[in-house]
């Protein structure tokens, strides 16, 4: 038993006796022998800056252990141990809200990133595409938004692919139907000359025709400006032979034009309306005007005209025209030239009817874009 307590002897905050028949036989504790003899259950005392608590246990009838207690300086290493774990517990907690609020900030970077992309995306192309390093489900996410745009980019070229095709064929159905219509009448021409015997005029007229049904027929869609004149020119020439001194017609072009370009039988055909529906209606001589000029990046064509004056429902009807009208008007001459243009330029583009002040006389203003290169506008 003395061994026992012997190993215990170097404790800081408990001390032990040995009690024989109620007589101290050996203590560690730091009071007298008389005071550490005297403790039992009950006893408390205070040494120092330390409580102190006695117990006893009896072993047998003659032999007792004692135990005292230095609670202060117990718990004082209890607080001790605890402050320490408490340091520990919050210095790993701040690592804790240190990487939650990284996370949360690089998160939040990049959905701010994702959002703003998107809010700037206006064109399904290549710089609407997102670019990230991070290797999180951000990654997934960018990787499949990418997918899907040039998913987009692809199914959007296949539908303007397959637009540029049914307006470019919708413009051929609109100008094919121009050259029968011009076909027509020019033959009318030829048989009112054949009519009247003037063979040699006839012999004029049909090289000319056949000019101006090549043009039509073949070549590019645009026409410089000066060759579109002198195919208007050479038609011009044929009716004059059909109107001798009822038609009278002058042309001019007021501003250089040398490197301008027209979509083809834009001029020819409203020169002809001009002929059939104003200088042949009319008794008296007739008079047509083409003035051609620049206005800021455009191009004004005007023909007038004398002979009777546009109705209000045919004023309207041209203005009305878009360049979504295709589908729903199968009309030729005015119409047509109107829907041509704003198919291929757009509504602020196309023709103007006027009737002039004299009330003698109209005028068509062909409203064009300078074009300054050969080449298929709709494309």
């Amino acid at each position: 038993m003395e061994d026992m307590i012997t190993e215990h002897q170097d404790s800081e905050y408990s001390y032990y006796s040995l009690f024989q028949n109620s007589d101290l036989v050996y203590t560690t504790s730091p009071y007298a022998p008389s005071v550490t003899a005297s403790m039992n259950m009950n006893y408390h005392s205070h040494r120092g800056n330390s409580n102190f608590y006695a117990i006893r246990y009896s072993v047998n009838d003659f032999l007792q252990i004692g135990g005292l207690l230095n609670t202060t300086g117990a718990f004082h290493s209890i607080n001790r141990v605890w402050r320490q774990l408490l340091v520990i517990s919050i210095f790993f907690l701040l690592i804790l809200v240190f990487a939650v609020i990284q996370i949360s900030r690089t998160i939040s970077q990049e959905f701010q990133v994702f959002i703003t992309k998107l809010k700037q995306t206006s064109v399904a192309d290549e710089t609407a595409l997102i670019h990230t390093v991070s290797s999180n489900e951000f990654s997934e996410l960018t990787k499949e938004y990418n997918h899907m745009l040039l998913r987009l980019q692809e199914s959007g070229k296949k539908i303007t692919e397959q637009q540029i095709l049914l307006k470019n064929a919708e413009l051929k159905t609109l100008q094919a139907q121009i050259n029968p219509h011009f076909l027509y009448n020019t033959l009318d021409c030829i048989s009112s000359l054949a009519s009247l015997g003037k063979t040699a005029q006839i012999t004029d007229i049909v090289p000319k025709l056949a000019d101006i049904m090549r043009m039509s027929i073949k070549g590019p869609d645009l026409l410089p400006i000066s060759e579109d004149l002198n195919y208007v020119r050479e038609y011009l020439d044929i009716q004059k032979m059909r109107f001798q001194d009822r038609l009278l017609f002058l042309i001019e072009c007021n501003d250089p034009m040398e490197d301008l370009y027209i979509p083809k039988l834009i001029i020819q055909p409203v020169v002809e309306n001009a002929i059939i529906h104003g200088i042949s209606e009319s008794v008296e001589n007739g008079f047509l005007s083409i003035q051609l000029f620049t206005f800021k990046d455009d191009v004004l064509i005007k023909v007038y005209n004398t002979g009777p004056l546009f109705s209000h429902q045919v004023i309207e009807k041209i203005h009305s025209v878009s360049q979504t009208s295709f589908s729903d008007q199968k009309s030729i001459g005015l119409i047509n030239i109107q829907m041509r243009l704003r198919s291929q330029f757009g509504n602020s583009y196309g023709l103007l009817l006027e009737n002039m002040e004299d009330r003698t006389s109209v005028c068509v203003t062909i409203r064009i874009p300078q074009i300054h290169q050969r080449e298929d506008l709709t494309k």
